[in-house]
C-alpha cells in the first residue's frame, strides 16, 4: 500500500532530520564541525529524501482516487431510496468518514514539519537541495490528510 510506504519513509526522514539535527546542534561553537555536520546531513538524506517525495507522491495519487470513489458511493447512496438495509448501510458510510475527519490534526502537524524543513533549507544550499524533496513530501502528505479529513463533512 502507497500510504504505509509513505509513512515508513516519513520515519525514516523525520529519524535523519532529528540525529542529525541534533548533532549541528551540538556543533554549534565549532564552525568547521558544524559545517562537517551539515555536509554528512545533506549526504545521507538526499536519497531518502527522494524516495519520499516519491512514495508520497503515490499515496497522495491513491487518495485522490480514493476521495473520488468515496464522493460517488455517497451520491447513489443519496439518490437510492429508503429502506432499512440502505439505512444501514448510509449510517455505516458515515461513521467510518466521521472517524477519518480526526486525521485533519495531521495535517496541522505536517504544516509545522514543513515549516521546520524549511527553516534547515536556510542553512545551507546543499543541504537545501538534499532536504527540499522532504518538504515537498510533507506537503502532500498534508494535502492528502486534508483530503481524508474532508470525508468527514461529504455526509
Amino acid at each position: 500500500m502507497t500510504l504505509q510506504e509513505a509513512v515508513t519513509d516519513f520515519t525514516a526522514v523525520s529519524v535523519l532530520l532529528g540525529e542529525y539535527g541534533a548533532r549541528a546542534g551540538e556543533q554549534g561553537n565549532d564552525p568547521a564541525a558544524y559545517k562537517a555536520t551539515i555536509l554528512k546531513m545533506a549526504e545521507v538524506i538526499t536519497e531518502p529524501a527522494r524516495k519520499l517525495e516519491r512514495s508520497a507522491s503515490n499515496a497522495q495519487r491513491d487518495i485522490a482516487e480514493t476521495d473520488k470513489l468515496i464522493r460517488e458511493v455517497k451520491n447513489v447512496l443519496d439518490q437510492t431510496v429508503q429502506s432499512p438495509v440502505l439505512d444501514e448501510l448510509r449510517a455505516g458510510f458515515r461513521k467510518a468518514l466521521g472517524e477519518v475527519g480526526d486525521i485533519d490534526k495531521v495535517a496541522g502537524l505536517m504544516d509545522d514539519l514543513a515549516r521546520q524543513i524549511a527553516g534547515a533549507e536556510s542553512i545551507s544550499l546543499i543541504l537545501k537541495n538534499a532536504v527540499r524533496p522532504a518538504r515537498r513530501a510533507v506537503l502532500m502528505l498534508r494535502d492528502a490528510a486534508r483530503m481524508a479529513a474532508s470525508w468527514g463533512t461529504v455526509i
